[in-house]
């Protein structure tokens, strides 16, 4: 993965796992791969969306906290 863009400008990445933003494609805290912070470009085409909203749900749902039950 390349840091840089085709004008040579430095490109701003985001640590997959630790949330780290930098501008190599490695993370410099934990070494984890670093990928663009960026939603990708809409369209209203997009074949995959539903599929992709899925798997946002299913993991928004795990990383839930349960409330603590009221008294």
């Amino acid at each position: 993965m390349s840091a840089h863009t085709t004008e040579g400008q430095p490109t701003l990445h985001r640590c997959r796992s630790c949330r780290t933003y930098t501008l190599s494609g490695t993370c410099p805290r934990c070494g984890g791969p670093a990928g663009t912070p960026h939603p990708a470009k809409y369209s209203p085409e997009d074949r995959y969306a539903k599929y992709r909203r899925a798997l946002l749900a299913d993991d928004r749902r795990k990383n839930t906290v349960d409330a603590p039950p009221r008294a």
